[in-house]
């Protein structure tokens, strides 16, 4: 594997300024060549003004990743902003509109040549990059139907999920690429154990 060990912590709160907002923030940091270090913050407004409405801000979620143990070394760092629109039509129909932009720079040149370079490489999320910033944007309808007797561990229902991801024009798709996507997954009790399956299609036009 490229992660050898993460550290992780965690802070959340569920009622923020006492109003229904919900707060995660959680930092990992990798160690060792090939780690992956991850800065996120969630923010989650549910049932805004009362209606079958949520929405979630992740912002910023910082990913950096470090390749320095590859023949051809790189480092690169993803700032991802995200915000994810549902409204629950029923208690098992989710119609949602997700929206992504992220903001990466990679650096391809960065080489390990003497003990100093393998401390520096411990740095966590302070990279050296100095590439410029690459924008791109992907937009996401989709609606899901969800029908389990537990949705943490079904062991009966199904769970269906219709999705499109578009790339094009003003939201920087590069490549410009439009996705059309279904997932079905079905769980079905068979005595003390639970036979699931799942089935995907997925079609690209770049």
């Amino acid at each position: 594997t490229d992660q050898f060990f993460m550290v992780e912590a965690a802070l959340e709160e569920s009622n923020l300024f006492y109003s229904m907002l919900r707060l995660n923030t959680s930092l990992g940091l990798g160690l060792f060549w090939g780690r992956r270090s991850v800065l996120s913050n969630k923010l989650t407004w549910p049932f805004i003004f009362g209606k079958h409405f949520q929405l979630t801000i992740n912002a910023p979620r910082i990913i950096f990743e470090d390749f320095t143990h590859r023949p051809e070394p790189s480092r690169r760092l993803q700032s991802k902003v995200s915000f994810e629109l549902e409204w629950r039509l029923s208690t098992r129909i989710r119609p949602y509109l997700k929206y992504l932009l992220i903001a990466n720079q990679e650096d391809k040149s960065f080489q390990i040549n003497t003990a100093k370079d393998r401390f520096s490489s411990l740095d966590g999320l302070i990279p050296t990059i100095k590439q410029d910033v690459e924008l791109r944007a992907v937009l996401t309808p989709g609606i899901s139907y969800s029908s389990l007797d537990n949705p943490f561990d079904p062991r009966l229902g199904v769970d269906s999920n219709l999705w499109s991801e578009i790339s094009v024009g003003d939201l920087m798709g590069k490549p410009s690429f439009v996705n059309i996507g279904v997932q079905n997954r079905f769980f079905i009790p068979m005595g003390p154990l639970t036979l699931a399956l799942q089935a995907s299609v997925i079609r690209s036009f770049i």
